[in-house]
């Protein structure tokens, strides 16, 4: 059996590709993380895949199709809800680095029409979900509202010594309404940067089994299974998620039965 786990290089200049890599199980989602020097530039794009742009820290310049427009300065991803651009198969998108900049590029094969957009922060949907020790913030940025083709995004921060995730869930099968089948890929952040999380893969009959240290820069492929995640205390951890769906980008995720009951916790 395959790691699930990857670490990329944490200060390579380009582009650097992260998914798909041997053994992590994924079919749809492409994950890369391109790093650019301020003015500098670069061309994404595919005759058969969707992608969107993920601003982690910097500012860019974006320009796709029918929209031109700038992905404002964030600090880090602990510095409020980011920004994004999305491109439709078949399209290109420049990124234009207004300063040192750090992005997250996820592409999954397109299934039908779509077209392109920019998602900036005061248009990513925060909340706050759970409660202790399972409250967390999500910020949806791609939701199933967008006009995209496969992919589904955003982003969750766990506070110190919360879990995320949580009550663990899956979206394996297509079994409606109860579930429905879709990849997923998580990529981390931490702070301070020394710190760590975890993170468990598992699935009812226990054919993976897994759990993970998680550092600053890691990336989880989730094939299958449930996916529970913790921040170590003193630290808060970040993560991109990636959701490709199978067959739609409905979200219908299953919670695992044995532990489904802590929803009821107030």
């Amino acid at each position: 059996m395959g790691c699930h786990r990857i670490r990329p290089p944490r200060d390579a200049w380009g582009l650097v590709s992260v998914l798909p890599s041997a053994g992590a199980g994924l079919e749809l989602i492409e994950l890369a993380i391109l790093r650019l020097r301020r003015g500098e530039s670069h061309r994404e794009g595919s005759a058969d895949k969707e992608l969107a742009a993920v601003l982690l820290s910097g500012s860019a310049e974006v320009r796709g199709a029918g929209f031109l427009g700038e992905l404002p300065r964030r600090v880090s991803v602990f510095d409020g809800p980011g920004s994004c651009a999305f491109a439709p198969a078949g399209e290109r998108l420049e990124i234009r680095a207004s300063e040192e900049s750090v992005l997250a590029i996820a592409r999954a094969p397109a299934a039908g029409a779509a077209r392109g957009f920019i998602v900036r922060p005061e248009e990513v949907k925060a909340s706050v979900r759970g409660v202790p020790p399972f409250q967390r913030e999500i910020r949806d940025m791609i939701d199933g509202s967008r006009p995209a083709s496969r992919l589904v995004l955003g982003e969750t921060i766990t506070p110190s010594g919360q879990w995320s995730s949580y009550p663990p869930h899956r979206h394996e099968r297509d079994e409606p309404p109860h579930e429905a089948a879709m990849e997923e890929a998580y990529l981390f952040r931490v702070d301070p940067p020394q710190g760590f999380g975890m993170i468990r893969l598992y699935t009812d009959d226990r054919s993976l089994d897994e759990a993970y240290a998680v550092e600053d820069g890691d990336v989880v492929a989730l094939p299958r299974g449930y996916h529970p995640v913790s921040a170590a205390p003193g630290y808060r951890v970040y993560y991109l998620w990636i959701l490709a769906g199978r067959t739609s980008r409905e979200l219908r995720p299953r919670d695992d039965p044995a532990h489904a009951w802590v929803k009821g916790q107030r």
